[in-house]
C-alpha cells in the first residue's frame, strides 16, 4: 500500500524527579516521531489526536490540526519516561474517527518511532506489554479485534517457534461475557508443535462491543534468542455473525494481517 510521510515530529521528554538544575543527562529523546497514511486518504483528515499512555496512566490528548498543504510539519512537547504506547487517531471534517494506529515505545535506541494510520475497518491485531522478556520468564499476548460488528464466534491460528517459546494457558478476553465456549488445542496430544487453534463462540445471541481483547494467549520463553508470534490467513481463520455467515468487510482482516505479528527478543536471564 502505497503511503505518504505526513508528519516528523521531535518528541523531548524529561526525566520525572530531576532537580531543577539538571543537565543533558537529564534530556532523553526520540529522534523522530513519523505518522504515515495511504497517499489518498490525507485530503479526508482535518485533524490529528496524539494519545500518549504509560505505566497505569494516560496523559490528555495532543490535538494537531492538518491543512491540505502541508505535508510535513514538527512539534516539540514533553511525554514522561515511562511512555509505554503512542496512539493516533485521525479525524475527518465532520468529527469522524477515519484512520488510527499505534505502536509501542523505546528509548533505549536512537531508531524513529514510525506510526501507521489505517482505515477504520475490522483487524486483529496481536499485543504485548514489552517485546523484550527473559528466558524462563511467563508472558502473555493479547490477541485484539478491531472495528468488527455482529461478531458472534471467532477461530484464528497462531504460529511460533516451538524451539523458543511454549504455550502455557489461553484464556476468553474481556470482549465476551460469561456465556462462552472456548476450545483451545495447545493441552491435545496430537497438535502440532509451533502451531495454536483457538475457537471461541457465544452460546446466546448477544450484542458485544466491536473492538477489544478476544483472548490472551501465555507463553514461556524456553531459552535465549528473537522468535516471532504470528497470526496465519489460512482457511481457521474466520469471524462469523450468529446466521453463520462472516461478517461485514471480513476481507479487510487479511488485508491488515502483518499486524497480527510480533517479534520477540528473549534475553538471558
Amino acid at each position: 500500500m502505497k503511503r505518504i510521510w505526513i508528519a516528523c515530529l521531535m518528541l523531548i521528554f524529561w526525566i520525572i524527579g530531576c532537580s531543577s538544575d539538571s543537565d543533558q543527562s537529564d534530556i532523553l529523546s526520540i529522534p523522530q516521531f513519523r505518522i504515515s497514511l495511504p497517499e489518498e486518504g490525507k485530503s479526508q483528515i482535518s485533524r490529528i489526536l496524539v494519545f500518549i499512555e504509560g505505566h497505569n496512566r494516560k496523559l490528555l490528548p495532543q490535538e494537531f490540526l492538518v491543512r491540505d498543504s502541508i505535508m510535513e510539519f514538527g512539534i516539540d512537547f514533553t511525554i514522561p519516561i515511562d511512555t509505554e504506547e503512542i496512539r493516533v487517531e485521525a479525524y475527518d471534517k465532520e468529527n469522524q474517527l477515519i484512520f488510527d494506529g499505534e505502536t509501542q515505545v523505546s528509548f533505549t535506541n536512537n531508531m524513529p518511532v514510525n506510526i501507521n494510520l489505517n482505515p477504520i475497518m475490522p483487524m486483529i491485531k496481536l499485543k504485548m506489554i514489552s517485546n523484550v522478556v527473559s528466558a524462563g520468564e511467563t508472558f502473555g499476548i493479547q490477541v485484539l479485534l478491531r472495528y468488527a460488528e455482529d461478531v458472534f464466534a471467532v477461530a484464528f491460528e497462531l504460529e511460533y517457534d516451538p524451539e523458543f517459546l511454549q504455550v502455557t494457558d489461553v484464556v476468553e478476553g474481556k470482549l465476551w461475557d460469561e456465556k462462552i465456549l472456548m476450545i483451545s488445542d495447545h493441552e491435545f496430544d496430537n497438535n502440532s508443535p509451533g502451531k495454536l487453534n483457538i475457537g471461541i463462540t457465544q452460546l446466546e445471541s448477544g450484542k458485544i462491543k466491536n473492538s477489544g481483547e478476544i483472548a490472551v494467549v501465555r507463553f514461556w520463553a524456553k531459552q535465549a534468542g528473537e522468535s516471532k508470534i504470528r497470526l496465519i490467513d489460512n482457511n481457521r481463520l474466520r469471524i462469523e455473525k450468529a446466521s453463520g455467515k462472516l461478517i461485514d468487510n471480513y476481507e479487510s482482516i487479511a488485508e491488515f494481517i502483518d499486524h497480527a505479528e510480533i517479534s520477540i527478543e528473549i534475553k538471558e536471564r
